[in-house]
């Protein structure tokens, strides 16, 4: 691991070196994104009017058995004599 961060540095080094003597020209201006031109389709929304089937709900009481849980404290410790 050493080796290949030891390595990479190296690159940079002379990177920035080839730079600042001028053998290696890096030239960064601002660009523009290109322009798109493009047919689309139209969308509408709106509302109408119309009868539809819809189910009704019943509500009725029933017995059931449900399960139940207890739970039951553990008993306080007591103290233990001293020696």
């Amino acid at each position: 691991m050493r080796a290949i961060l030891g390595l990479l540095g190296i690159l940079v080094l002379v990177a920035v070196v080839l730079i600042a003597l001028g053998f290696l020209n890096v030239d960064v201006r601002g660009g523009k994104l290109p322009t798109v031109a493009a047919e689309t389709g139209k969308v509408s929304v709106g509302e109408s009017n119309s009868t539809v089937r819809v189910p009704s709900v019943e509500m009725k009481d029933k017995q059931v058995k449900l399960p139940t849980i207890d739970v039951q404290k553990a008993p306080e410790p007591t103290p233990s004599p001293a020696k």
